[in-house]
């Protein structure tokens, strides 16, 4: 291979990183971070211009193009730096409930945001008109990464600062506004991946500083392999915000389309709200008899209480038949074709493994735990179907950490358990981990009161 096809290598390997990274951006449909999506789409196709122009200097780079290269290049680099800006903002604006418009509404209202984001708006568009005004920069002849002469711009010392001054903006003021909006999130996944964006594109900030300055000035153009590790950088970015979304997607709870009346059947059934919510019940079911309703029951009532609601079920269930058409739950889909969670496109139901209880567990930590989640109720579905593919003791074992999970004042759940699945001993032993027994008979229920929590009468 010659040094030449390996200079032209590195680029198209930067390239295609990129292109690969602009792809896993784009094809996000859903998530909690979409509206940034086609924001990170556009600052991939002007760092991918970039590269672009980058592959032909390497190549044969020389006369009318090094202008062309000088003032592209750097008008499409302070391009996404404003965009990315704007990637920050949104994060930061998005967590209060602020639309697309409604943030930018929200941002103007901000006496400290606002003027900072226009003056450095204003700065940025002035670095680049002076740039096309006073053409600060010589092209000059330099050393290759492979050790050949090569031809690259240099920048006057004015215009150097001009362009520092905007470095140090984007490495604070993102970094400042992604930190705040990570104290917005509970999801520690989240929150985490938000902490780990400053960092990354403070990276970006600092390879330009040596690779574009630094060792320019000393007579070295190695800029190809400071761009592969900004081009590792954005794909880093792409892939957190696709982390993120798909997160904070899946435990984010669901606005009802419409105001469900406020009902009371189910609490009315076993003699009161005060016998349901905050409690964990059994309901023992017959399968004679159309349990299924009753559920429905409960999730409309929970619902028209403005108490998001979670199921975890699986398809064929009466259940899930049930509650197909009802708007404003998160359905949890227990399958054996997945390992891990993972969103259905286009709707609000999650896929997640039946047969891992690790996984499960930390699905329902994380739903308990999500953001602005403050009096969730809970449909697991079914107790019986985890004794048939786990055996008891596995079952028991998990029933009895996800009590423990649920032991909020603020959370509701309900177990489902067939009533002709089980000998007596075992369902005595599963009845002693639930606050409530509910059984049901004909149209009805029946409540027996189980052992209290710790803390409650």
């Amino acid at each position: 291979m010659s040094l030449l096809a390996f200079a032209d290598n590195i680029q198209l390997v930067t390239l295609f990183i990129v292109v690969l990274s602009a792809y896993n951006v784009l094809k996000q449909k859903q998530g909690y971070y979409d509206y940034v999506r086609k924001l990170l789409f556009m600052v991939h196709v002007f760092f991918g211009g970039i590269l672009v122009l980058e592959l032909v200097r390497v190549s044969n780079g020389g006369g009318l193009f090094m202008t062309i290269y000088t003032m592209a290049n750097t008008t499409f680099v302070l391009i996404d730096v404003a965009l990315l800006t704007l990637v920050a903002l949104t994060v930061y604006y998005r967590p209060t409930g602020a639309s697309g418009r409604g943030m930018f509404v929200e941002m103007l209202r901000n006496r400290v945001n606002a003027p900072i984001l226009v003056t450095f708006m204003g700065y940025i568009g002035f670095t680049d008109l002076y740039l096309f005004v006073y053409r600060p920069y010589d092209v000059q002849q330099f050393v290759s990464i492979i050790g050949t002469p090569i031809l690259n711009s240099q920048f006057d010392p004015q215009y150097l600062f001009l362009l520092f001054m905007v470095l140090v903006v984007f490495m604070a003021y993102p970094s400042a506004l992604l930190l705040m909006a990570s104290r917005k999130v509970n999801e520690a996944a989240v929150r985490n991946s938000l902490m780990l964006l400053p960092v990354i594109w403070s990276s970006i900030g600092v390879e330009l500083l040596v690779f574009n300055g630094y060792l320019l000035n000393s007579g070295y153009d190695f800029t190809p392999v400071g761009y592969l590790i900004a081009a590792v950088a954005f794909g880093l970015t792409g892939l957190i915000f696709r982390n993120a979304s798909r997160l904070a997607g899946i435990f984010k709870p669901v606005e009802p389309s419409a105001r469900i009346p406020v009902r009371s059947g189910f609490s009315t059934l076993v003699g009161g709200e005060e016998n349901v919510y905050g409690r964990e019940s059994l309901l023992e079911v017959d399968p004679d008899v159309p349990y299924e309703e009753t559920v429905k029951e409960f999730v409309l009532e929970s619902l028209s209480k403005d108490k998001p609601v979670f199921v975890f079920t699986a398809k064929g269930s009466r259940v899930y038949s049930a509650l197909a058409g009802v708007q404003g739950i998160r359905t949890y889909v227990l399958t054996t074709k997945v390992s891990y969670p993972r969103q259905v496109e286009q709707s609000h139901e999650v896929l997640v493994p039946q047969n891992d209880q690790a996984v499960l567990l930390d699905v329902l930590g994380k739903t308990v735990g999500s953001a602005n989640v403050p009096e969730a109720s809970i449909v697991l579905d079914s107790i019986t179907d985890m004794i048939v593919y786990w055996g008891y003791e596995t079952c028991y074992k998990f029933i009895k950490e996800a009590n423990e999970i649920l032991n909020e004042r603020r959370v509701t759940s309900i177990f489902l358990m067939l009533l002709r699945s089980h000998d007596e001993g075992t369902l005595s032993t599963t009845k002693s981990l639930f606050t409530n027994h509910m059984l049901l008979d004909g149209l009805g229920l029946r409540l027996a009161r189980g052992s209290s929590r710790p803390g409650q009468k």
